[in-house]
């Protein structure tokens, strides 16, 4: 039994009182997807579980939520036994087991035996279409693959046998359809849209073991990127060009073009601001690095998580030189309505 089962859980009594709490942590910057799954020791697919209310949450890392974003605890919960959750569990293994064989084996231990038995002599070495990994192009380093590096780096994750880029599927419309055009030339394989339900997040997928295999010998983190600081890969950063093109992608995942405005003895001054955040120091000294190599001027701000361009100058430069793929980026700099303010 994994730590996310093995210990009690908060329940809320009405679940869209859930969906709001988890709306509330996303104000906590400390808080990200990744955050939560490694203060929760499960994958980013169950902080989803949790965000749209689908699952429980273990106390250990609710808990740990509330002492971070320091949101008081809520009074509508129920606090359930480590084991509330096995008469469900025990019906749906019930159900499951009388569709696929028709009734409830009689000697179970028999069966598993033979099973074994005909796995070892026969079953192994049949072909199966389904057990096939799906073929893959493999290219070359490139220009277009250092870009893609860079998107996987800001919102991609990879587990043991898919490939994931979360998105907004709203402000990322567009840029979604570019993700996947990519994805589709660099390894002649289409990648699934799955919108993420109550959300307004989608996953770019692609469930491919070769895949897999390819990026993380070029690379990229298996599982929790934190937890392995996170980091540009040698090939690319070796590479002024590549360098540049992973810098894009990772500043149009994981970056943001803002205007601050701040008030002092009662004038109100105009501040533009190109954005990269990572919790991950090694990441973001080798942002700072790159940049600065490319002649920018880049600021460390929030405690060392945030990469900064200050200088509307700068800033414009940022687009003439490394440029951008997501649209978004684009009106936000030129000043249109979706440009955010924060004061």
């Amino acid at each position: 039994m994994t730590d996310s089962y093995s210990t009690k859980r908060v329940k809320f009594l009405i679940k869209t009182d859930q969906v709001e709490f988890f709306n509330l942590l996303k104000k906590e910057p400390r808080l990200s997807t990744e955050a939560i799954a490694s203060i929760g020791k499960v994958g980013v697919r169950q902080v989803s579980d949790w965000r749209n209310a689908k699952s429980t949450i273990p106390t250990h890392a609710f808990d740990a939520l509330l002492k971070i974003s320091k949101i008081p605890r809520p009074n509508n919960i129920q606090i359930l036994d480590q084991y509330s959750h096995t008469p469900s569990a025990a019906k749906k293994a019930y159900l499951a087991t009388i569709k696929k064989y028709g009734k409830i084996p009689k000697n179970e231990k028999l069966r598993k035996e033979n099973w074994e038995k005909w796995w070892e002599k026969t079953g192994q070495f049949q072909k199966r279409k389904i057990f096939e990994p799906k073929k893959i192009k493999i290219p070359r380093k490139s220009v277009e693959l250092a870009e893609l590096f860079g998107i996987l780096i800001g919102d991609g994750g990879i587990s043991k046998y898919q490939v994931r880029v979360s998105l907004n599927c709203e402000t990322d419309k567009k840029y979604c359809a570019f993700v996947i055009k990519l994805m589709y030339k660099l390894f002649n394989i289409k990648p699934k849209k799955y919108p993420i339900r109550n959300t307004k997040c989608l996953d770019v997928c692609i469930s491919s073991t070769l895949l897999v295999n390819f990026l993380v010998a070029n690379g990229l983190k298996l599982g929790n990127k934190l937890k392995q600081n996170l980091s540009i890969p040698a090939w690319i950063m070796a590479s002024p060009k590549y360098t540049m093109a992973c810098i894009r992608g990772m500043v149009d995942t994981d970056g943001s073009v803002v205007r601050e405005i701040h008030t002092i003895k009662g004038k109100k001054y105009l501040y533009h601001r190109l954005n990269f955040t990572s919790a991950s120091p090694l990441l973001v000294e080798q942002t700072i690095r790159s940049l600065q190599n490319f002649n920018f001027h880049p600021k460390l701000r929030r405690g060392g998580r945030s990469v900064q361009l200050e200088n509307k100058e700068e800033i414009c430069n940022y687009f003439n030189t490394v440029g951008t793929s997501n649209p978004k980026h684009t009106l936000r700099r030129n000043g249109s309505r979706g440009l955010r303010h924060r004061s």
